[in-house]
């Protein structure tokens, strides 16, 4: 159940680049023009607006894992790694979509299919909008997935796979290190490893990005990168580079 709780957390006084949150977080997400922020465990989601943290609660459980999570304007999806449910923003009401063994991401695409990688064994599959099982392949072993618009970014050890909704594949980019996420930004890929300073960003050729300190987690606006800092409880935002 979605409930829109009472909390307000005030966010430190930073400059423009910089937010400071009071608690730790440990994935953040961009959607609808608001940064959301995950703990790893918990039974809410917050999101960052006017230098407050307000908490969308979606159980009752505090030792609730969130895995991965995106939103729509009117769902909420939840990952604990085990299954997936969708979660109704304006109603108090939930449902399972997906369950698996070991669920290590998933992802939204424009037409309401959802993308998974379920590791063991190791597949991609893809639900339809009534969450049925439209495609499954089992010989590629997938680090992390990212959907634009109605292409899907398929992470493994040695390349960035570029997909069509139907997994026929479009493009393939060797990666000029193994990496261990992918998001893109507005379609050009940008992949990270969590606990590392070096990113690197797909724009015809792959360019490092370094920052000062190490990363969680990274969400984007298209034109901006918002930077999880490694203690969970900073956001820096980076104007993406024109190259």
């Amino acid at each position: 159940m979605i409930a829109l709780a009472l909390i307000f957390l005030t966010l430190g006084q930073s400059p423009d680049n910089l937010i400071a949150t009071p608690r730790e977080f440990n994935r953040i997400h961009y959607s609808d023009n608001r940064l959301y922020f995950a703990p790893y465990t918990g039974t809410s989601i917050f999101f960052y607006r006017n230098d407050s943290l307000k908490a969308l609660t979606f159980g009752d459980n505090p030792l609730s894992v969130i895995e991965d999570f995106h939103l729509t304007s009117f769902f909420l999806y939840l990952c604990d790694g085990r299954q997936i449910t969708k979660h109704y923003l304006m109603q108090p009401s939930s449902k399972t979509i997906y369950k698996g063994n070991s669920i290590n991401r998933f992802g939204l695409t424009e037409s309401g299919d959802v993308v998974v990688i379920d590791r063991r064994p190791d597949r991609i599959l893809i639900l339809d909008p009534h969450y049925k099982i439209r495609l499954s392949i089992t010989d590629l072993s997938a680090r992390d997935i990212a959907a634009h618009r109605e292409k899907i970014y398929i992470l493994t050890k040695t390349e960035v796979i570029v997909s069509d909704q139907h997994l026929n594949t479009l493009e393939r980019i060797p990666v000029p290190q193994a990496m261990k996420r992918i998001i893109t930004a507005d379609g050009r890929p940008i992949i990270f490893t969590p606990g590392r300073k070096r990113i690197y960003l797909y724009d015809q050729t792959w360019f490092p990005i370094e920052f000062e300190n190490n990363i969680r987690d990274i969400a984007t606006d298209g034109d901006k990168l918002f930077v999880l800092e490694d203690y969970g409880n900073t956001v820096r935002i980076h104007n993406i580079p024109d190259h």
